[in-house]
Parts: C-alpha cells; sequence; structure tokens
C-alpha cells in the first residue's frame, strides 16, 4: 500500500473496499507481524460463534474473517452482526457496537504518522464473557471505546496477547483510546524456526480521552482520568505495567488532531 495516496482519495468507497483488501492480504500473507508473537494468530472456535457486536459503519469500512475459513474476508454492512471468534480489520471511521449496544468501538488508522507508534490499520477479534459488555482481543492498531449507556458505567474486558485488562467507563461519554504497537529489539538474530519464547515485543499505551476510567490488569488498578489528571499507562510484554498513571495536562497531539489538518496530511491531499 503506497503512503503516497492522498488522504480524501483513500475515503472514496472503491478506494476503502482496495485498501482493505491489501491490508487483510498482508495480514494474511504475515501471521507473524509485529504487534502478535510469532504463531499468535488470533484463534476462535470453530464455525461461527454467538453475535456480540453490530457493525455501525458504511460497506467497505470493515472486513471480517473466521478462524474456520482463515484465507475468505467478507466485506461487512452496515447492522450486520459480528460474532465470537471474527477477526475485524477496520479503516477509519469505521465503528462496531456491543451486542446490547454498551460500548462503542472506534477503529483508528495513522495514515500521517501522528502517533508515537508505527500504525496503520486497527484489527481487533471479537470474544465473549459474561463478565464485560464487550471482549475484544486488540490485535494490532489504535481503538477508541465509548461508553454509549443512557446511564451507568460499562465495562470492556481487553486482551493483548496472554494479558488481560479490564476497563470499567464510568459514565455516559467516557471514553478512553488504547493503541499496541511491536517491534524486534535492534540486535535480535533471525531464526527459521522461533520458539514460543522469540516474539516481538509488544507495546500498549491507554489514555484516558474523556470521563474518568478505572483500569484493572493482574495486580494493579488504577483510576484514570481524562486531561487534567492521571490518564495515561503504558505496558509492554518486557516489563510489564507502569506503576502510576502519568498525569496529563492535556491531551497530547496525535490522540486529537486531523490527519488531513498536519502538514503531511495537507501535502498527500495536494498530491
Amino acid at each position: 500500500m503506497s503512503d503516497h495516496i492522498p488522504f480524501d482519495r483513500l475515503l472514496q468507497p472503491r478506494r476503502i473496499l482496495a485498501v482493505m483488501l491489501l491490508v487483510c492480504l498482508r495480514a494474511a500473507d504475515f501471521p507473524g507481524s509485529p504487534a502478535r508473537a510469532a504463531g499468535d494468530e488470533p484463534k476462535g472456535a470453530a464455525g461461527q460463534g454467538a453475535a456480540v457486536a453490530t457493525a455501525l459503519s458504511e460497506k467497505g469500512t470493515i472486513l471480517r474473517r473466521t478462524s474456520a475459513d482463515a484465507n475468505t474476508w467478507q466485506v461487512v454492512s452496515p447492522k450486520e452482526k459480528l460474532h465470537a471468534g471474527e477477526l475485524v480489520v477496520g479503516l477509519p471511521d469505521a465503528m462496531l457496537e456491543s451486542g446490547n449496544g454498551a460500548v462503542r468501538l472506534d477503529f483508528l488508522a495513522d495514515l500521517d504518522r501522528l502517533s508515537p507508534y508505527e500504525i496503520r490499520e486497527c484489527a481487533v477479534q471479537l470474544g465473549q464473557s459474561p463478565q464485560a459488555d464487550l471482549d475484544v482481543t486488540l490485535d494490532r492498531g489504535r481503538m477508541d471505546l465509548v461508553n454509549r449507556k443512557a446511564k451507568g458505567a460499562a465495562h470492556v474486558r481487553v486482551h493483548v496477547r496472554k494479558d488481560v485488562f479490564d476497563l470499567t467507563l464510568a459514565e455516559p461519554g467516557a471514553r478512553v483510546a488504547l493503541e499496541l504497537f511491536g517491534r524486534w529489539p535492534r540486535g535480535v538474530s533471525f531464526t527459521k524456526e522461533p520458539s514460543s519464547k522469540h516474539v516481538p515485543t509488544a507495546s500498549l499505551l491507554i489514555l484516558a480521552l474523556e470521563g474518568e476510567a478505572t483500569l484493572k490488569h493482574e495486580h494493579h488498578e488504577f483510576g484514570l482520568k481524562a486531561p487534567p489528571g492521571p490518564a495515561l499507562v503504558e505496558w509492554d510484554s518486557l516489563t510489564g505495567m507502569d506503576d502510576t498513571p502519568r498525569r496529563l495536562e492535556k491531551l497530547p497531539p496525535w490522540a486529537t488532531a486531523r490527519g488531513e489538518d498536519t502538514p503531511e496530511g495537507k501535502q498527500r491531499r495536494a498530491g
């Protein structure tokens, strides 16, 4: 996928579908991509699982595949049901909501390199948990989680590799971003037959964008609050989670800026 396709052209429906197909073929051809461990392709139950979410965005912005047929991608239509075990890839402006409507998941990309991590598309695997309104494995990229309830808290269980992060979005409108990226540390040698421990390092940012949230992971439990407040927590697969959230006076530019407003975005549109 060319890094020089103007952003506004990417938003044309036919180009959206073409780019999505390229993204998914890339993911299928390289299952050891940096965001996941080698041989750690998301797996679901054989066949189609229970319906756990609904697509909200336009046709062509979301593709999915099942573990039973990992070589076939399906274009998702608006209001179409999504099932546990499916791997879902979304372009910018792609959205889905939990089966009970309590949580919206927004897929975000970074075609204009705003983020501290080198991400492009977002991919998640849907799961099912009686303890959560939405259960999801973040495979790569950035997703935003939004409490869509009329009142009360919403609960999301997020898996990253073998780790579990439980988020409680305290009130309607509370919003938290999670961004996952992976890379091989400098100096790691290539091996034809990697062991289960020979995997890229995964790095995860968890940022409160609006309102308040509670984060639980292993023995950690944090209260997060959108800036000004304790808003940012980082985790990686080598050192684990921060001991305490980082206080921010305002959101970082990558969390709020629109790509087309940046110098690089303007250059792409003019190209």
